[in-house]
C-alpha cells in the first residue's frame, strides 16, 4: 500500500500537469484544515492558528521532484477528494495559488483563517466520516505528525483525562503504553466526541421513573431459614425505579427504563399481584417448576442470586443504551460496517441433545445496528435469534477495546450507571421470596423491558438483615454452602457451580451448619 512518501512523490509528478502551487494550495488547505478540525479545538484562535500553520509547512515543504510510482493515484485521489468535498470556489482560487508565491498564500490564509474554517469544516468533516479515498488521502497526508488532538480532549490534556493529577515522569511503562494508546484514539472524531462530552456534556442524567414505588425495610434474620429449602433464582446486577436519558454527556435516543433485576420482587405493583419474580417464558416455566418441587418437600424459598457483571448484557438496558448513543457520537460508515459483520459473524456455541457442541451463526441476517427497526428487533428478536441473544451480542461485541476505540460508546461506562451499586458476583439474599405450592407462570401487569413472565409468589421477605440492621446481601457459598461444597469436592470452580446454578435446577435445605455461617457473616455471633 503507498504511503506517505509515495503520496508527496505522487503530488510531484502530478505538479507537471497542475502546476506545484495548485495542488499545494488544493491539497494544503484542506489538510490545514483536517489538521485544525481534529486539534480537539475547533472554532477556537488556536484552532484557526493550526490549520494556518499546519497549511503553511504543508506547501513549503512540498517542492517535490517527480518519480512517477503513483503519480496517477494520487491525482485520482485528489480529484475524487474535490468531487466528494463540492468545493467549487476553491478551485479556481487554488489555480490563481499557483502564481502566488507561498509566503504570500500563507499571509491571504492568515488573513480569512476563521472564514475558511467555517466554509470547509463541514465539507472536510463530512469527507472524513464518509471515509473512503478523500478521507484516506487527509488521513495518510497526516501521518507521522503529532495532532494536537492526541495532547488534549477539549481544553483538557489527555494525561488529565486518563490519569488524573499524575505527571508524565510518574506513569509506569504500562500506563505510559495506555496514554498513548488514548491519544492515538483521540484521532477517530467519534472518539474525540466522546470524550470531550463525558467532560463537558453535563454528566448523567438519571431521574425517578414516575409511578414506580418499591416495599422499604422488608428483610429476614438467617434463623428464619432453619430447616426450609432454598432455591437460586438468577439475576444480573440492573438497579430500579430511574430511567436515565443522558449518560456520561450524552443523551439517548430513547430514555432506557432500570427495571429492577433484585428490585422487582419489592414493586409495589408485583407484591399486589403476587409475583416473585420475572423471566422469559420458558425459564420462568422451569424455575417456577424449580421452586415447585422443593414447595412439594417443605417451606421453600427463592433466593436472588447475582451473575456476573455483563449479566445485564441480556436484558434490554444495556444495548439500548448503547445503540441509543449513537446517533449523537457517530461512528463512522467503516466503523459500523465493521461492527455490523462481527455481530453477523459472531459463533454462538450451541449445546444439542444429545451433547453435542456445535458452533451457530445465528445472526448472519442481522440488518444491522443503525437499521431502522432495531430497537423492535432488540424488543422482540428475529427468525433465528432471540431479543436477548441479539442484546446480548450488541453490548459483547460493543465491549470491546476495538470498537471503544473506533468511537461507539464506552460498555463499562454505561452499565456502571445501569447496574446496582455494590453488586458483586454471586452476591445471594439481596430479595428473597415464598415459593407457591403448585404455582404457575403469571402474566404481570407491569412491563418490563426485557421479560414477560412472572414466577409466583405467597409473600416477599426481603433480603438479609444484619446485626446493624441493614438489609444487604451474603456470598453464594454462605447461602449455598451445600451445594457449592459438594461440587467444589468434584473439581468444579465457583465459576462453573454458579453456571449451573443458572442452568440447572438446584436447592437445599438450610442446617444448623449454615445458619451458624450466616450469623457469624452478618456480625450477630464473633
Amino acid at each position: 500500500m503507498a504511503g506517505l512518501l509515495d503520496y508527496l512523490e505522487g503530488i510531484g509528478e502530478t505538479g507537471a500537469t497542475l502546476g506545484t502551487g495548485l495542488l499545494s494550495g488544493v491539497v494544503g488547505a484542506p489538510y490545514g484544515l483536517y489538521k485544525g478540525i481534529t486539534s480537539g479545538q475547533y472554532g477556537s484562535p488556536q484552532a484557526v492558528r493550526i490549520a494556518q500553520e499546519e497549511a503553511k509547512k504543508f506547501m513549503e515543504r512540498n517542492t517535490y521532484a517527480p518519480r512517477g510510482r503513483v503519480a496517477q493515484e494520487v491525482l485520482g485521489k485528489a480529484a475524487q477528494l474535490m468531487e466528494q468535498s463540492k468545493l467549487p470556489p476553491i478551485i479556481p482560487e487554488a489555480v490563481a495559488l499557483s502564481s502566488i508565491p507561498r509566503q504570500a498564500y500563507a499571509a491571504q490564509a492568515e488573513r480569512k483563517g476563521m472564514d475558511l474554517e467555517r466554509a470547509m469544516e463541514p465539507v472536510v468533516r463530512r469527507t472524513l466520516e464518509r471515509g473512503g479515498v478523500g478521507a484516506g488521502l487527509l488521513s495518510d497526508l497526516a501521518q507521522g505528525t503529532t495532532s494536537q488532538m492526541a495532547e488534549n480532549v477539549g481544553r483538557v490534556k489527555a494525561i488529565d483525562v486518563l490519569f488524573p493529577g499524575r505527571t508524565q515522569s510518574s506513569l509506569t511503562s504500562a500506563e505510559k503504553s495506555a496514554l498513548t494508546k488514548y491519544k492515538k484514539s483521540l484521532d477517530v472524531p467519534a472518539v474525540m466526541r466522546r470524550e470531550r462530552l463525558a467532560l463537558e456534556g453535563g454528566g448523567n442524567i438519571v431521574e425517578p421513573t414516575p409511578g414506580e414505588s418499591f416495599r422499604q425495610g422488608l428483610g429476614i434474620d438467617p434463623t428464619y431459614l432453619m430447616n426450609k429449602y432454598v432455591v437460586p433464582v438468577s439475576s444480573d446486577w440492573s438497579g430500579g425505579g430511574e430511567t436515565i436519558t443522558q449518560a456520561a454527556g450524552v443523551p439517548l435516543a430513547r430514555p432506557v427504563k432500570k427495571q429492577a433485576g433484585t428490585k422487582y420482587g419489592l414493586l409495589e405493583q408485583n407484591i399486589e399481584e403476587g409475583v416473585g419474580w420475572a423471566s422469559m417464558p420458558g425459564a420462568a416455566s422451569s424455575k417456577t417448576n424449580n421452586l415447585n418441587y422443593y414447595a412439594d418437600l417443605g417451606d421453600t424459598v427463592g433466593v436472588s442470586s447475582l451473575l456476573g457483571q455483563d449479566s445485564s448484557n441480556f436484558s434490554h438496558h444495556i444495548a439500548q443504551g448503547l445503540i441509543g448513543q449513537l446517533p449523537v457520537l457517530r461512528p463512522s460508515k467503516d466503523a459500523t460496517k465493521l461492527l455490523d459483520l462481527t455481530i453477523q459473524n459472531k459463533i454462538v456455541p450451541k449445546k444439542l441433545k444429545d451433547g453435542t457442541v456445535v458452533k451457530t451463526q445465528p445472526f448472519k441476517d442481522f440488518p444491522g445496528v443503525t437499521s431502522e427497526n432495531i430497537y423492535d428487533i432488540m424488543s422482540q428478536g428475529a427468525k433465528g435469534y432471540s431479543a436477548g441473544d441479539i442484546r446480548k451480542a450488541i453490548a459483547e461485541e460493543m465491549s470491546k477495546a476495538e470498537f471503544r476505540d473506533l468511537g461507539f460508546p464506552r460498555w463499562d461506562t454505561f452499565t456502571n450507571l445501569v447496574n446496582e451499586p455494590g453488586a458483586y458476583t454471586g452476591a445471594s439474599g439481596g430479595v428473597m421470596f415464598k415459593a407457591k405450592p403448585g404455582g404457575e407462570i403469571l402474566t404481570p401487569s407491569y412491563q418490563h423491558g426485557s421479560y414477560t413472565a412472572g414466577i409466583p409468589t405467597e409473600g416477599v421477605l426481603g433480603g438479609f438483615r444484619n446485626a446493624a440492621g441493614e438489609i444487604v446481601t451474603v456470598p453464594d457459598d454462605k447461602i449455598f454452602r451445600k451445594t457449592f461444597d459438594r461440587l467444589r469436592s468434584q473439581g468444579k470452580t465457583d465459576a462453573n457451580i454458579r453456571t449451573s446454578i443458572l442452568k440447572a435446577h438446584h436447592g437445599e435445605q438450610v442446617d444448623q451448619q449454615t445458619i451458624d455461617g450466616l450469623l457469624k457473616y452478618l456480625g450477630y455471633i464473633p
